[in-house]
């Protein structure tokens, strides 16, 4: 009985530790603390800002997962939507082979699940690269001639420039995707092309792009000018010539005096039917601006308009030599149909160069819009200014100096450094190996270097070790180096774009400067 009433007691007190009185004198439980969710980030790859990060070949997906009151139970992976791994410990890292997937956006997503159960999703868009370079090219980018090699061919950058890729071109165009190498890890390489022809002389040529990323190479026909048909010549006979120091006949021209009775000939298209003639004599200048038919024609040149807009072009440095050109164009556009308007070319022995002329007046309307090239060679250099929708009066010359510091083409080191700022160097060499062997190369690059790709085996098997790996055969070179500055392109990842048809140039082309030097 004793026992009894002590099981009792003990009851009754569990009882009441167990209970807290209400507000109303009652008595109410204690909750148990809720679950919080765990949470789960991506540490690699990191989410990018604009258009997700970039990944090929085997990748680390990272990922950190926490739960603050408990455990993570589990951390999954998909990629879009497909499950790839499961990892119940840390470290909570993948290994993730992107090439089991199509280049392009792709989604990885990851769910955390903690002990009670809870789950937690995030997600980000990568873009998957395995796809080195799709080629597409159009039906004649590549000569398909019988005496004609082309290859092109991927190396990877300088200092390396190892071999990634290489095809020899049998027809007109071409179209294949590269896949990336397991082994190359870069985000960008080089691309060449080279054309080797054998004939009376054998011409070897190489175009190099450097700087690369990976995607797509579907150029576009060079943009031709569209003269529409050719209807034939119109010959013109000039008479009543007035007294003048300068003349510019149907853009062929002369600028020395026209003759009386003298007859000249040009000839007549669709769209560019336009027959100019430009006298100037005691600085004023008097045009014509006429169509002309398909026909002999007699000139009256005493019956020429007058009214003309006079400039003058100045550059007051020492310079060797000027070339100055002024056309005009007949439409919008800078490749649309033109006239040359004035033309000088002038020997200056270390003088400074002044071009007095004149166009025709806006209100005339006989031109769209007009297009200049200034080119003048002072201290070795020649710099160039062109304007593709003004007249020129003056040029900017960049301030730059070019470097070759080993000449011997396999081994070919080039820099710019120039005080302006530039797009990008572009760098032409020509190189007379001997008497029936020319050589050209031609490179373009992000920066101030550019360097020569190597020449792959089996080019140096096919062109009879004309082309060799080692020592290229030719060891002193005639370098032409080019450093543009091109207002059209931002950069030169924007010319390279355009280039591999990434992009299409629908802006207008304003201005190009440059600057090149010959060393031999």
């Amino acid at each position: 009985m004793e026992l009894k009433n002590i099981f009792f007691t003990a009851f009754i007190s569990l009882t009441i530790l167990s209970c807290s009185s209400d507000d109303n004198g009652g008595t109410t439980s204690t909750p148990e603390p809720e679950n919080q969710n765990p949470t789960v980030s991506f540490v690699s790859p990191a989410n990018a800002p604009v258009g997700g990060p970039s990944v090929w070949n085997t990748v680390v997906v990272e990922l950190t997962a926490y739960d603050s009151d408990g455990e993570v139970a589990k951390v999954e992976i998909f990629v879009d939507g497909a499950k790839q791994g499961e990892a119940t410990t840390a470290p909570y890292n993948f290994d993730w082979d992107t090439k089991t997937v199509e280049d392009g956006s792709v989604e990885l997503k990851v769910t955390v699940t903690d002990d009670e159960g809870a789950i937690v999703t995030e997600a980000i868009n990568v873009n998957v690269y395995n796809v080195l370079l799709d080629y597409d090219t159009y039906e004649g980018y590549f000569s398909d001639d019988a005496s004609t090699l082309n290859y092109t061919y991927i190396t990877s950058p300088a200092p390396e420039k190892e071999i990634l890729f290489i095809t020899q071109v049998t027809g007109a165009a071409f179209k294949e995707k590269v896949p990336r190498p397991d082994d190359f890890d870069g985000e960008t390489f080089d691309v060449h092309f080279l054309q080797y022809v054998k004939g009376d002389m054998i011409i070897g040529e190489i175009t190099t792009y450097h700087s690369v990323t990976p995607g797509i190479f579907i150029p576009k026909p060079s943009q031709g000018i569209d003269f529409g048909n050719e209807l034939g010549d119109a010959a013109v006979t000039f008479s009543n010539v007035p007294e003048h120091d300068y003349a510019m006949i149907f853009s062929g021209g002369n600028t020395t005096p026209i003759d009386e009775g003298i007859e000249r000939s040009f000839t007549v298209y669709e769209n560019l039917d336009i027959g100019y003639v430009y006298l100037q004599s005691n600085g004023e200048g008097s045009y014509l601006a006429s169509p002309f038919s398909v026909d002999n024609h007699d000139l009256l040149l005493d019956q020429m308009n007058t009214s003309m807009q006079g400039y003058t072009f100045i550059d007051d440095d020492l310079n060797s030599t000027a070339s100055f050109l002024v056309q005009g164009h007949t439409s919008s556009g800078r490749f649309s149909p033109s006239t040359t308007v004035y033309r000088q070319n002038i020997v200056l022995n270390g003088a400074p160069f002044e071009a007095n002329f004149h166009v025709p007046n806006e209100a005339d309307n006989v031109f769209d819009h007009y297009y200049t090239n200034a080119r003048l060679q002072a201290n070795n250099k020649t710099y160039v200014h062109e304007a593709y929708n003004a007249v020129l009066t003056s040029m900017t010359k960049m301030d730059v100096t070019l470097m070759a510091t080993n000449k011997t083409m396999s081994q070919l080191d080039i820099t710019a450094t120039s005080g302006d700022d530039f797009d990008f160097l572009s760098m032409t060499s020509q190189i007379a190996a001997s008497d029936d062997f020319n050589f050209v190369w031609r490179s373009y690059s992000a920066d101030d270097k550019v360097s020569f790709p190597p020449i792959p085996t089996e080019v140096v098997t096919a062109t009879g070790e004309v082309f060799n790996a080692t020592d290229i055969v030719f060891k002193d070179a005639s370098i032409v180096l080019l450093l543009e500055d091109i207002d059209v392109f931002s950069r030169y990842d924007d010319y390279r774009d355009v280039q591999f048809g990434r992009k299409t140039e629908d802006v207008e082309r304003e201005e190009r400067i440059y600057v090149f030097e010959v060393f031999q």
